[in-house]
C-alpha cells in the first residue's frame, strides 16, 4: 500500500520536471509548460515536483497536478486539502468534487486568456493554506511568450 507524502516531506525537485517535460510527448506540451510557467510565477513559495508521472505543484500541502491522459485539452487538478475551497469569481476551477477542481485549457489562446485567473487561483489557494509570503506579480504577455515553453 502507498502512503502520502506528509506536508513536511514535500521537496522542490524542478530538476525532475524539467527532466520529465523535456522527454514529454503530447500534442500540448507547448501549452503545459506555458501553464507550468505561469503557476511558478505567479508565487514564489510553491515548489513544484513529479506526481502522477506529471508536473506537480505544492505548498505545505499538494496544491495542482497535470493530468496528461488528456490528449485533446491541458487538464489541471487543483486539490484541497481538507475538503476547504477558494472562492473564484473568475470560475475557472470546475466540478464539485469533495476535494479537488478541474481547469481546462483548449490551447496556447485560452492558456493566455485564462492567465490572470489562473494567478489568482494559485495565490488564494495558498492564501488557505497560510501563505504568508506576498505573492509574485502576474507574468506579462510579453514575458510568457518570451520564456520556456514558448513558440
Amino acid at each position: 500500500m502507498r502512503t502520502r507524502k506528509s506536508p513536511t516531506e514535500l521537496v522542490d525537485a524542478t530538476a525532475d520536471v524539467d527532466a520529465l517535460m523535456a522527454q514529454l510527448r503530447h500534442p500540448l506540451k507547448i501549452e503545459i509548460a506555458a501553464v507550468r510557467t505561469i503557476i511558478r510565477r505567479a508565487n514564489a513559495q510553491l515548489g513544484e515536483r513529479v506526481k502522477w508521472n506529471a508536473p506537480a505543484f505544492f505548498y505545505k500541502h499538494d496544491m495542482a497536478a497535470f493530468n496528461l491522459h488528456a490528449r485533446d485539452v491541458v487538464h489541471l487538478v487543483f486539490l484541497f486539502p481538507d475538503g476547504r475551497v477558494i472562492a473564484d469569481p473568475h470560475r475557472l476551477l470546475e466540478g464539485e468534487y469533495e476535494d479537488r477542481r478541474m481547469v481546462y485549457f483548449t490551447g496556447l489562446a485560452d492558456v493566455e486568456a485564462k492567465a490572470a485567473a489562473l494567478t489568482d487561483v494559485v495565490n488564494a489557494w495558498v492564501r488557505l493554506v497560510g501563505g504568508e509570503l506576498p505573492p509574485r506579480s502576474p507574468p506579462t504577455a510579453a514575458r510568457r511568450r518570451s520564456g520556456s515553453g514558448g513558440r
